[in-house]
């Protein structure tokens, strides 16, 4: 019933949850009567713990099983969900990749993960949205590139206008030359946009994380990217709606996550708020 859910609701995340199920959930209940398995749920969680996993993947499981007796419930197969006992999360990274390293990283790649990882910098989109694209999602009339409702994270279609990006545009005519020169040589039709010979980069993180030991950025996620393209949007004073819009941010608290300020954005505010002061005062003879 989970999986199905995730399924109805446009939701990609299916596989996991079933997984969940399968792997961890199913094994450890085993044939545990329903009345006992919320009062076992901190046991769970310890034995997760015990075995290594992170808090993170707990505390989905966890969610998975919760959702479970909830939609018994609501299917009249039980007559009320259990109470769950989760695990808490504080992993929300602070971190974001320098505006004068990006480039410095993505001359340490090799070229086709090079090319993913620019336009994950350009955008500011989720790794499997830029892994994901296809050409079909490449209006070239309208110079924009499309995500249909569903295919992305929070499931609202998606719109990224190019037409002012002269580097994003560059970009997908160099890809668009690689595709037609591979589909030569293979001779079929290659969908994705970013692929290797024809076959899509899935993964990508011995080249990531060597490119980031050489460019003194161990530790950096290729999410990373993420809040560096909201940096980027902030200081060119992109009104936050729009950025939210680019980015594909659901909600004004997860926009600010990704908005981090950093010394020079500060010291930036605070140029300006002298400024203003400044003009104010010269008005009124001050």
């Amino acid at each position: 019933m989970v999986v199905a859910d995730y399924v109805a609701n446009g939701r990609k995340t299916g596989q996991r949850v079933e997984e969940s199920y399968r792997l961890h959930l199913s094994p450890f209940f085993h044939e545990t009567p329903v009345d006992r398995i919320g009062r076992l749920t901190p046991a769970y969680r310890d034995h997760r713990l015990a075995e290594g996993a992170a808090a993170a993947t707990i505390r989905l499981e966890l969610m998975n099983l919760s959702r479970g007796f909830t939609l018994a419930a609501l299917h009249g197969d039980l007559p009320y969900p259990q109470p769950i006992v989760t695990i808490r999360v504080q992993n929300v990274r602070q971190f974001s990749i320098p505006e004068d390293k990006v480039d410095t990283l993505l001359a340490r790649l090799p070229y086709d993960v090079r090319d993913t990882v620019y336009a994950l910098a350009l955008t500011g989109w989720r790794t499997s949205e830029i892994t994901g694209l296809l050409w079909k999602n490449v209006d070239w009339p309208n110079k924009e590139i499309r995500l249909e409702a569903g295919t992305a994270k929070n499931g609202r279609a998606r719109t990224f206008p190019f037409a002012e990006l002269p580097q994003m545009e560059a970009l997908l005519k160099r890809r668009w030359k690689k595709t037609l020169d591979a589909e030569t040589l293979l001779g079929g039709k290659i969908r994705f946009v970013f692929h290797r010979k024809g076959k899509p980069i899935k993964r990508f993180y011995k080249s990531w994380r060597t490119a980031c030991r050489l460019a003194e950025l161990e530790g950096a996620v290729p999410h990373d990217l993420r809040r560096t393209t909201r940096m980027i949007l902030r200081r060119a004073d992109v009104p936050d709606q729009t950025a939210m819009d680019l980015l594909g941010h659901k909600t004004r608290s997860s926009s600010d996550r990704y908005g981090l300020v950093e010394r020079e954005d500060l010291q930036e505010g605070t140029r300006r708020y002298a400024a203003r002061l400044a003009s104010s005062r010269s008005r009124h003879g001050l």
